[in-house]
């Protein structure tokens, strides 16, 4: 019920960014039927995410997902799949990834032992976001970031509809019980907003360097809530962010030295 409520939300979001932009709906038929899946998977993502939580720490579970992003992102960009440019991976790259596994083993410390689901689970989240944020700028590069970002909520709504209904069935009215901190249902309409930004920016960096200046993002932003809230600040997340860091800095400059040459 959550994942269809923040698919609605997410579908209003757009809606209002098409009205302010006086923009309408686009359609293309000249894809291939798996670059529309990409709300699908934004499903599977949601789902995941909402059975980790609780399970493992946030950070735990930012960190398994990153891991899985590198890794498709790092076969993504060597075979150019879904469209993109080929981007050959540097053997001395392996130095930076070393530094990124690092980082989140740092961030993984301590896991429980019994948590083994909502690990797999996390890790998978990494795999179904990159392909997920990659078929969706495919279909913005035909449509635009707007029609692909409502295409992508309206098959997320219908897949996670479905779901619902067979996973338990529609629930009476009588046990929805709407909480007053009404934040909490911004989920969707933020999720529409990194949507469209990332229909915007995926077709022009490389899969990986997406990848790690979203985690550097996250994460910076993870650090800074963490301590409004506790008033503490977590050394094993600002140590994997660090190194995380390191990693990408140090790849950044490998790619940068290669340009220079040519």
């Amino acid at each position: 019920l959550a994942t269809v409520m923040i698919h609605i939300t997410g579908i209003i979001t757009v809606f209002v960014a098409m009205i302010l932009r006086k923009e309408k709906f686009r359609f293309s038929r000249k894809l291939h039927w798996f670059i529309y899946t990409g709300g699908a998977l934004g499903v599977v993502t949601t789902l995941f995410n909402n059975l980790a939580f609780g399970k493992i720490s946030v950070s735990a579970i930012l960190a398994l997902s990153l891991f899985g992003q590198s890794l498709t992102s790092i076969v993504i960009d060597q075979f150019g799949l879904f469209h993109m440019e080929k981007r050959p991976f540097c053997k001395l790259k392996w130095v930076g990834i070393f530094l990124v596994i690092i980082g989140i083993a740092y961030m993984t410390v301590p896991i429980k032992i019994g948590a083994f689901i909502p690990i797999i689970v996390s890790f998978v989240t990494g795999l179904t976001i990159v392909v997920s944020r990659t078929t969706n700028a495919v279909i913005a590069e035909k449509s635009g970031a707007i029609s692909s970002s409502m295409l992508n909520y309206l098959v997320g709504f219908v897949v996670s509809f479905m779901v619902l209904i067979f996973a338990g069935g529609l629930p009476h009215l009588g046990q929805v019980c709407l909480s007053p901190r009404i934040f909490i249902y911004l989920g969707g309409m933020l999720g529409a907003i990194a949507v469209i930004l990332s229909n915007l920016t995926v077709a022009k960096i490389s899969s990986f360097y997406m990848t790690l200046f979203l985690f550097v993002g996250q994460t910076s932003t993870g650090i800074i809530l963490d301590f409004m809230i506790t008033k503490k600040l977590d050394i094993h997340i600002l140590m994997g962010a660090i190194f995380v860091s390191f990693g990408l800095c140090f790849n950044l400059y490998l790619d940068n030295r290669k340009t220079k040459i040519k």
